[in-house]
């Protein structure tokens, strides 16, 4: 804590007209601490001058021998793509547009740990063939570009064509088979390895659910029924059900609620969860309905655990709990009525997703989900389920879905050191 307010007082003109590498890295340190105080806006325009400031002190860019030694090219590069993934996330979760690697040559890290390294050294060592400290950086990376590719066709089209999701989704899946045999969560690694790994892992669940979802809304709107046979809306469940296992899976093992590791299970259990609470909601008759039940209430506990570390995992906790207590009382999809301001008189009717304007009645001029928060933009009615659904869910269920809208919506930020972004 001492360290960020001597940081913020001297983040001086004369600091950002210098720019360093050391500048850089505190840049990075302070806007992944707001990231984790829940202040997603000043995290994103900090990383910003970070990442500027990289730009101008020629991170980007591979220099050659003798001019930089070895030693000093590594930790550019580690420093590089950490910021780089740190704003690659951050613009997929706020929804804002895909940050560019157009005239950026610099290689990825190597596999190695600090101790091969040396200030002194005159070449890198070979790369490890298992885990060291940068393993999950460099499998980071290369999901961080698949991640952009994905924020651009889905700030391009709003929904994909079934093709160009299947297309994004194999690279994902070619991502995944490309890994090295110690991401396999079967294989124990200490924790210093472990946690980072099954954050890069959640992480690819993630970019599958945001990928797919917007074709499950799309059904949901059409007031269809859920097809989860094939297709990307059962790819969309699929990667709930995955991340769901396996996040709760995980938290069920261990003690460890370190608000590092705790920040990113919150976040990708509310992603994977809420999938899984919409679809229940819009049709509990489903032949997976009671398996969608079982893994929400999974999420209930597991999010209870983590309300000691963010308030937003008891928020959403306390939303769950409501779906999984009237679920219950709706009988045929498309039948329920998903306004926030009446959800929680469980009335049959039309569907009117929260998540699109029609959802809201003839309130649409009070309407604004990019105001500057959910929940201080606008009015509803104290303790509808509907509303504290859509509160809860932030920009992680609202994201990339309002068709026709160039403003951008608000979410959870995320982020650490080696398991960036």
């Amino acid at each position: 804590m001492i360290f960020f307010k001597e940081a913020r007082k001297h983040l001086s003109m004369d600091v950002l007209e210098k720019g360093s590498l050391s500048y850089v890295q505190a840049i990075v340190l302070m806007a992944n601490y707001l990231q984790k105080r829940n202040k997603p806006n000043a995290a994103f325009i900090l990383v910003g001058i970070g990442f500027s400031m990289a730009l101008a002190i020629g991170l980007h860019r591979e220099f050659g021998m003798p001019s930089t030694s070895p030693f000093t090219m590594e930790v550019r590069r580690r420093v590089w793509w950490t910021l780089f993934i740190f704003v690659s996330g951050v613009q997929l979760i706020l929804g804002r547009p895909a940050v560019s690697l157009v005239g950026v040559n610099v290689r990825l890290p190597a596999n190695v740990d600090d101790h091969d390294l040396a200030v002194d050294m005159e070449e890198l060592p070979e790369s490890q063939i298992g885990p060291t400290i940068t393993s999950c950086l460099i499998a980071q990376v290369k999901l961080a570009k698949i991640a952009n590719a994905i924020q651009v066709e889905l700030l391009t089209h709003h929904l994909p064509t079934s093709d160009k999701a299947h297309d994004l989704e194999q690279r994902i899946s070619s991502w995944t088979n490309d890994l090295p045999a110690h991401f396999n969560t079967d294989i124990y690694l200490e924790p210093r390895f472990d946690i980072p790994r099954r954050v890069v892992l959640w992480r690819s669940y993630h970019l599958r659910i945001v990928i797919n979802r917007p074709f499950l809304f799309q059904n949901i709107t059409s007031k269809s029924e859920l097809d989860t046979s094939a297709g990307p809306v059962a790819s969309c469940l699929e990667a709930a059900d995955t991340c769901v296992t396996s996040i709760c899976g995980f938290l069920e093992s261990t003690d460890n609620r370190q608000r590092g590791l705790t920040w990113y299970a919150t976040c990708w259990l509310l992603t994977a969860s809420f999938v899984q609470a919409t679809c229940y909601v819009y049709e509990p008759a489903h032949a997976l309905a009671e398996t969608w039940r079982c893994h929400i209430q999974r999420a209930v506990d597991c999010l209870g655990s983590l309300g000691s570390s963010h308030d937003m995992a008891l928020r959403a906790r306390a939303v769950l709990q409501k779906i999984l207590e009237h679920g219950h009382e709706r009988s045929s999809p498309g039948s329920f009525n998903l306004d926030p301001f009446s959800l929680t008189q469980m009335a049959p009717g039309p569907l009117r997703t929260p998540w699109t304007p029609s959802g809201w009645g003839s309130n649409q001029a009070m309407y604004n989900p990019f105001s500057q928060s959910f929940g201080g933009g606008f009015r509803y009615t104290q303790g509808s389920l509907g509303a504290e659904f859509l509160d809860a869910a932030g920009g992680l269920m609202i994201q990339n879905l309002f068709s026709g809208s160039g403003e951008e919506g608000l979410g959870l930020g995320h982020g650490n050191s080696w398991t960036p972004g």
